[in-house]
């Protein structure tokens, strides 16, 4: 757990120095005349980043549990899902992670209700290398959005993880935006 935290920290620094670094690149050329304070400002806006948590809870019976970050930047594209699972296995047990259109209570995954269709079902698959194991996620989806309003938001809904094997739902969780602001 620690090495995961440390993990996620070390991202959020080195994507945090390289939008700083941006920032001032922008900030440098906005100076030189008027006309260019726009074009400061849309690069501004084309390196934030909109976010979102989602902290994996264990089901009944389960001790699969993880962390997951979404993000995007604001003028729209891919959201990247990057995190981890751990608890998992035995060796060889395959996991599907899934946007499910309810929000439920922390380990209540099957109040997770239907998956969410419209936005191109299982969006990772991962598989148990041992015993209480951990495996890594790192995809990007085209499909979703973080931002509420929209169909295809995945705000306000959940993750679940479902055992392929028996389609057991081992863990699940709130997909909640990130404070404002909020650079990954």
């Amino acid at each position: 757990m620690k090495f995961w935290g440390f993990l996620f920290t070390l991202l959020a620094a080195v994507l945090l120095v390289a939008a700083r670094r941006s920032s001032s690149h922008s900030s440098e050329s906005s100076s030189s005349s008027d006309s260019s304070d726009s074009s400061s400002e849309s690069n501004w806006r084309r390196n934030y980043f909109r976010g979102a948590n989602c902290n994996l809870r264990p089901s009944a019976s389960s001790s699969v549990a993880g962390n997951l970050f979404l993000y995007e930047k604001n003028n729209g594209g891919n959201v990247y899902i990057k995190g981890g699972l751990r608890g998992l296995g035995p060796r060889g047990t395959e996991y599907a992670l899934t946007f499910h259109k309810g929000y439920p209570s922390p380990g209540e995954c099957d109040r997770a209700g239907d998956t969410m269709d419209n936005v191109g079902g299982d969006f990772a698959l991962v598989t148990a290398r041992g015993d209480n194991s951990g495996a890594g996620v790192n995809t990007n989806r085209a499909t979703i959005r973080l931002e509420e309003g929209f169909d295809n938001s995945v705000i306000g809904k959940s993750i679940v993880v479902r055992r392929l094997s028996d389609g057991k739902r081992v863990a699940c969780c709130n997909v909640d935006r990130a404070r404002e602001g909020h650079r990954y």
